[in-house]
């Protein structure tokens, strides 16, 4: 009479008619980022922003360009982060940021950047652990011109209200990922917005 094998008398590997499957390796999960890139999304964004901004002036300068002015909003309620100002051309930038790996599909933009001539977004994506810059991801059109129209899907809010509701952001749009252009320097990021 014979027995179910047990234990370590089972098989490492399953065996068929005389053949072996072959093993799937279990998919790599990605690190999760330091949590203080949550809790202290704020402070991280600002450290972007700056880092960005010093990556940008690095690049002009290496190409003899210094008369790129950088103004920023006393308050975020026309929608961009930034003016920057080249030659007659002003651009205003709303900057976003994911980590590199994460699987964000899209972001929101308020529609008061339709309003700005040569509008931009800029979807920058950096390092968790060095919080060094790139690739970039550029929805907007050349110097001089008015940005694409950002879509009809109306953005919610992150948070719930006292309903337990997520409540619509009127003013704001959802655009997705395959919307935007990949750009892999920050030379390439200074073509599109300058146009140098």
């Amino acid at each position: 009479m014979d027995f179910p094998a047990k234990g370590s008398e089972l098989p490492s590997r399953p065996i068929r008619e005389g053949r072996q499957v072959a093993e799937i390796p279990e998919p790599k999960r990605p690190k999760l980022p330091d949590p203080a890139h949550y809790s202290e999304s704020s402070a991280r964004e600002n450290l972007i922003e700056h880092v960005f901004l010093g990556e940008l002036l690095r690049g002009l300068w290496r190409k003899n360009i210094r008369d790129l002015e950088v103004l920023r909003p006393e308050v975020d309620s026309g929608g961009y982060d930034l003016a920057l100002e080249f030659r007659g051309l002003t651009r205003h930038v709303q900057l976003k940021s994911s980590y590199r790996g994460a699987r964000r599909a899209d972001v929101t933009a308020s529609v008061k950047l339709l309003e700005r001539p040569s509008a931009c977004i800029l979807w920058i994506f950096f390092d968790p652990d060095t919080l060094s810059l790139g690739p970039f991801l550029w929805f907007g059109s050349a110097p001089g011109e008015r940005m694409p129209l950002l879509g009809e899907k109306i953005a919610r809010h992150t948070k719930p209200n006292a309903m337990l509701k997520k409540a619509d952001r009127p003013a704001h749009r959802v655009i997705p990922k395959s919307r935007f252009a990949p750009l892999e320097t920050i030379d390439q990021v200074i073509q599109r917005m300058v146009g140098v």
